[in-house]
């Protein structure tokens, strides 16, 4: 179950949690790092990290020693395995039912049976996310399953080829669940994530900490180093998420083979880098602009939620005003999944440019701020 997986994942984030945030203070009790001693090797350059790496490294120990830094690490575990426990949920209740009614289902039978029902629908979906015309009947969520194989389509028989083409090479050319779970958290990380940056300044900023920061580094400096430091947190919590969640997946279903998950996570997990990036900026952006912890969280917690909601309706009241929904990437990180390389590039290329706009629009500003 998934309060078994967190029971074997937890030993781990101790020992990661133990090592890396408190390394500075037990290396200082060793015996050849006490003031004084030197190692045996003394003749070697030593190199001087410069500050920038500092803050970097600093930032991410100190975050992890705070109780954002564990709030965030709880919430991304039990938010991750709950949604891969709901999208097993369906599959779990089929298995169930044909176990009731004396039916044997083999594992190749119960995959087809998932395509069957989730291609049309998920098809639909992303027909409505890349803007693909959606056909009026049947309706948006009311389908019949072809009786045609799927494996003997061709684009004549595709409504919508393209979205219809994206959902196969989701579920089909790769772990349909796991892709499914991928989509879901495409929506869920964004504001999950930016818990490990919202209080990265104005965390200083409020204890006048920041002012002696500034005596040994550059503003620049600071505020580039609290990102990298949040970006390594949440890039450290991806990769457990995901590895969490194929061995729960794995242990759970055991549909798919060990191998194929393997290298879709690894995809997903790059992917999941990449979508944080802005998002993780905008979180900063922020803290730079808002000297209390909880205006930075609130203000970046209803810019994600509330702005795209509040552009929606703009957009219908005046169709000019539909370029505000551009100020974020709101289903930009869809297409990071999508099955055209070119989309997959320009995608990734927006998340990176958005992050480096977001960075340097919140540094501008806080230099009049702080």
């Amino acid at each position: 179950s998934m309060f078994t997986i967190l029971g074997l994942v937890y030993p781990v984030l101790l020992l990661v949690f133990l090592n890396l945030v408190f390394r500075d203070i037990w290396a200082d009790t060793h015996p050849l790092f006490r003031k004084g001693e030197k190692p045996a090797e003394t003749n070697k350059i030593e190199w001087k990290m410069p500050p920038l790496l500092l803050v970097c490294f600093n930032s991410y120990r100190q975050t992890l020693r705070s109780f954002a830094g564990i709030l965030l690490c709880m919430i991304i575990m039990i938010v991750g395995l709950f949604t891969a426990q709901l999208v097993l949920l369906p599959v779990e209740i089929f298995v169930r039912q044909a176990a009731a009614n004396g039916e044997e289902i083999t594992d190749e039978e119960l995959v087809e049976q998932m395509e069957q029902v989730a291609i049309p629908i998920l098809s639909k979906i992303l027909g409505a996310i890349s803007g693909e015309e959606i056909p009026e009947t049947p309706e948006f969520l009311d389908f019949q399953p072809l009786n045609i194989s799927y494996a003997s389509r061709t684009s004549a028989d595709l409504e919508n080829p393209k979205s219809e083409q994206w959902a196969y090479y989701l579920l089909r050319e790769n772990p349909g669940v796991l892709s499914l779970l991928f989509l879901l958290l495409v929506l869920i990380i964004p504001e999950v994530i930016i818990f490990s940056g919202f209080n990265q300044i104005s965390g200083d900023s409020r204890n006048k900490g920041l002012r002696y920061l500034l005596m040994r580094a550059k503003r620049r400096d600071i505020f580039v180093g609290k990102f990298l430091g949040s970006m390594l947190i949440t890039v450290i919590m991806l990769f457990i998420l995901i590895v969490s969640v194929i061995l729960y997946m794995h242990l759970k279903l055991g549909i798919y083979d060990l191998d194929r998950m393997i290298r879709w996570g690894i995809a997903g997990f790059g992917m999941f880098i990449l979508l944080a990036l802005p998002y993780i900026a905008l979180s900063i952006t922020f803290s730079g602009l808002i000297d209390s912890p909880v205006g930075s969280l609130g203000a970046s917690l209803g810019v994600l939620v509330l702005f795209p909601i509040f552009a929606f309706f703009l957009k219908d009241a005046w169709t000019p005003l539909g370029f505000l929904q551009y100020l974020l990437p709101l289903n930009m990180g869809f297409f990071l999944f999508h099955y055209e390389w070119w989309r997959v590039l320009f995608a990734a290329l927006t998340m990176v440019g958005y992050a480096a706009v977001y960075l340097y629009l919140g540094f501008l500003v806080s230099q009049f701020i702080q």
